[in-house]
């Protein structure tokens, strides 16, 4: 009784990390998923077409600006190219935009990407997503499943990333995670504890529509900000985008299913949690001496008379 007081007190004692880093006003373009515009490269160009509106008329004056996952389309044959909307937002909005990208390579491949785009529409950095969706952005033996008529709702495999996502804006770094990757403590807390300061999870939620999981993904970014003590920057194609604060508490957050923005002031962290720097070492202890005090236990057999 005594240890399980002392484990469940100890985390009050180390007390949180500290958020006496500059204050920045954020901005997340939620731009929808035009879901009533048929067939798919007309729905992905008004999707685009959206998060810049969105950009040009309510994100001007801001620190810096999200789009959500699946946000930019690489490979659309539009007039502006889509590399090149994305670089005339950042250049209107005066302010750096971390954009969730996709590119095919090839016919079957693909990359879930987060770009940084700098103030002056140029390219600055490049996360790959590391940790993809199985079932979802890639078929697990793919060769021996092909069979089965439901994973051709998955016709191309997304290629995954090797390096965290920490984005360097020059007097700070932030912290990216694509979607199913925030779910995760031991995958966000690699970029925090690579020095990102804030961290921002952005996320395609549109295939969920109206149930209860946007609400529990924005669940698991409310976690995260409190196992890493810091701000998180929850983006949303279609809901519920949200600014979370290092308590876990949710600060400000959009409707399901509405094209908006939301906008407000976040915090840097000045350093990492212990959870941050130490990562998942308790539970990994807990569990080895559990298995062995299960080897080491001694077996005793009992006579039973005939």
């Amino acid at each position: 009784v005594g240890a399980a007081a002392a484990c469940v007190a100890w985390p009050a004692l180390l007390g949180t990390a500290p958020l006496s880093g500059r204050t920045l006003e954020v901005a997340i373009i939620q731009g929808g998923t035009a879901a009533e515009i048929a067939p798919l490269g007309s729905r992905q160009a008004a999707i685009l077409a959206n998060h810049a509106r969105l950009t040009t008329a309510r994100a001007r004056g801001v620190d810096l600006v999200i789009w959500p996952e699946s946000a930019v389309e690489l490979d659309l044959s539009t007039s502006p190219s889509p590399r090149a909307v994305l670089s005339r937002a950042a250049r209107t909005a005066g302010a750096p935009i971390i954009a969730g990208v996709n590119d095919d390579v090839g016919s079957h491949r693909y990359r879930v990407l987060a770009w940084l785009v700098s103030p002056r529409g140029v390219l600055a950095g490049v996360y790959q997503k590391n940790h993809l969706v199985p079932f979802g952005e890639y078929v697990p033996a793919r060769d021996l499943l092909d069979w089965i008529p439901m994973l051709s709702q998955v016709p191309k495999d997304a290629i995954p990333g090797h390096r965290p996502g920490v984005f360097d804006l020059g007097d700070y770094r932030v912290a990216t995670v694509i979607s199913f990757e925030g779910d995760f403590g031991s995958l966000t807390r690699v970029p925090v504890a690579r020095g990102g300061r804030l961290l921002v999870v952005a996320t395609n939620t549109s295939t969920w529509k109206t149930s209860w999981a946007s609400a529990q993904h924005l669940a698991f970014s409310r976690v995260r900000a409190a196992e890493n003590g810091v701000w998180v920057v929850h983006g949303a194609i279609s809901g519920i985008s949200a600014l979370v604060a290092p308590d876990g508490s949710v600060a400000a957050s959009t409707p399901l299913g509405e094209a908006t923005t939301l906008k407000g002031p976040v915090r840097l962290a000045r350093a990492a949690t212990f959870y941050t720097r130490a990562g998942d070492w308790f539970v990994w202890v807990c569990a080895t001496l559990a298995l062995l005090g299960i080897a080491a236990a001694p077996r005793r057999t009992r006579r039973v008379p005939w």
